[in-house]
C-alpha cells in the first residue's frame, strides 16, 4: 500500500487494516450520518447500508442507545433494535404508500417487517389467537 495516497489520520494503523480502509474508500465512521462503520452503497432510491455496527459519539450516548431512552438512537447493532437506516428508510416508504405522505397522524400507524413470508403469516396468526381468548 502506498502510504502517500493514504489519508493522515490512517498511516499509523497495520497494513492489513489500510488495505480495508482502501477498499472502504477511507470512509470515517465520524463522518457518516448514522456513524455506520462500513460506507452506503448508493441504492436506486437511496443509500443502502450493509454495516452491521454504528459508532457513538460518546459513552453516553452509548449508554442511553442500550438503555432505550427517549431520544437515542433506534439501533447500535443490525441485530439489536429496529431502526437501522436502511430498514428505517424501508419502513417510512411503506407507510407513505400506505397512508399517503400528507397523511395527518402517521405517528398513530406503524409498519411490520418480517425477514420471511412465512414469519409474517405465523405474526398474523397469532394475532388471531390472541383475539380469539
Amino acid at each position: 500500500m502506498n502510504m502517500e495516497s493514504t489519508p493522515t489520520q490512517w498511516q499509523h494503523l497495520r497494513p492489513r487494516t489500510l488495505e480495508i480502509l482502501q477498499m472502504r474508500g477511507f470512509h470515517d465512521p465520524s463522518e457518516d450520518p448514522y456513524g455506520a462503520v462500513a460506507p452506503p452503497i448508493k441504492g436506486i432510491t437511496g443509500d443502502v447500508y450493509t454495516s452491521i455496527a454504528y459508532t457513538f459519539r460518546s459513552a453516553e450516548e452509548a449508554a442511553a442507545t442500550f438503555a432505550g431512552e427517549p431520544g437515542a438512537r433506534d439501533y447500535a447493532y443490525s441485530r439489536i433494535g429496529r431502526g437501522q437506516p436502511p430498514i428505517e428508510a424501508l419502513r417510512q416508504r411503506l407507510l407513505d404508500l400506505e397512508r399517503g405522505e400528507d397523511f395527518p397522524r402517521k405517528e398513530q400507524y406503524d409498519v411490520v417487517l418480517t425477514s420471511s413470508g412465512m414469519s409474517a403469516i405465523f405474526l398474523l396468526a397469532l394475532q388471531f389467537a390472541d383475539q380469539c381468548r
